[in-house]
Formats: C-alpha cells, structure tokens, sequence
C-alpha cells in the first residue's frame, strides 16, 4: 500500500464503563493511547485524533480533530468524528484509515492488508477488519467520496460506521491469529486482560 492515506484515532468516547478519560488509563504503566500512537506511527503517515473538543486527546503529537456536523446535519457518535477527517483527507487527496485509541495490539500488516482489499475499486467503498467471526467497524479503511454519504445516514437516523459502510459499500478482510490483535480496552477487566497479554508476550520474547 502506498502512503496517500491518514490515520485518524477515535479518542473522542466518554468511556464511562473504564471509569472516564479511557486514553489516559495506564497498561503496563503507560497510558493507553501511548501503545496505540506506538502502533500507528510505524506506517509513517500523517496520524490525527478524532476527540470531541480541543485538548481532549492523550497521543501527544498528533494533530487533533474535533467533533463537526455537515451543514444539514446532525451527526452523533463516531460519525461526529469521521465527518471532519474525511472532509480533511479528501482535501489532501488520501484515503482515511480509522482505528480506536483503545486496541493496544493493532497488526502491522493493518494498512497493507486493507489496502489490497481496495485494489481496483472507485467510488465510494471501504475495507473493514474481522477477527474470530466479528467485524471490526472502526478499523476500517474508507476510499472515496464516503463523507457525501453521512449527511444521509444521519437523516435515516442511523449513526453507526458499520451502517456507513455496508452504505458505501464494505470489503471484509479476515484475522485469524490469536490471541485477538482487534483485543479492545472497555472495562477494568479488560484491562486486565490486556496487562496479562502483554506479559505473555514479553516472556516469549525473553
């Protein structure tokens, strides 16, 4: 995959079930949003958060983006935050690939994988992630001119990604490895969890 596209963390979420401020809450004695800038910044492209205002968001470096509406709309939700990125990425020429500032263990075969899933097609289209029988709506790649489809979503009253994608029209691409690198932070048992991964993971690698 070549490096026309944009990474936009959705860090916007109130994450009420974690206690509050989810990209602050600390794994492995650093804050959540660290393990995911971590991630992303080794496809070496542009990367902003998606927060809902100014000073919200926790990657430290990346440009932040705040929640917008179109014109004749009201957005709620994720979609709040995707409207102002893909109106930006469109500007720039790129396609926007979107994850969440809590999946710690994202692959690095993300970008590409998507990517080729996308070869040879025009109009508005994206390429979701899947993983052990559940797609993955905010790990998605969107091409095209997908913005021009919110507004409609939204006067439908529906404001999920996954609604905007089988809209514009959805590729999926298939994970199978375990443990789960589409593994999401909701809880503090979550948390948890995560903690042990990333242990099991240091002694494989000592």
């Amino acid at each position: 995959m070549n490096h026309t596209f944009a990474i936009a963390v959705f860090a916007g979420g109130l994450g009420t079930r974690i206690g509050g401020n989810k990209p602050s809450r600390l794994l492995a004695g650093r804050p959540l949003a660290a393990h995911v800038r971590d991630r992303v910044s080794r496809w070496g492209v542009p990367v902003w958060e998606l927060v809902r205002q100014a000073g919200q968001g926790g990657l430290g470096g990346a440009e932040e983006i705040c929640d917008a509406s179109p014109p004749d709309a009201v957005l709620e939700g994720p979609l709040a935050g995707l409207y102002p990125a893909l109106l930006r990425a469109e500007a720039e020429g790129r396609d926007l690939l979107t994850v969440p500032v809590d999946m710690p263990f994202l692959p690095d075969d993300l970008p590409g994988r998507l990517g080729a899933a996308l070869v040879g097609e025009r109009g508005p289209v994206c390429a979701m992630a899947q993983s052990h029988g559940r797609p993955h709506p905010v790990c998605t790649l969107w091409r095209g001119p997908v913005r021009g489809l919110i507004a409609e979503q939204a006067v439908a009253g529906q404001f999920s990604l996954k609604a905007l994608a089988a809209r514009a029209g959805v590729r999926h691409v298939t994970w199978t490895q375990t443990p789960d690198p589409f593994f999401n932070i909701n809880t503090p048992d979550d948390l948890a969890e995560a903690q042990a991964l990333l242990a099991a993971a240091d002694r494989k690698v000592s």
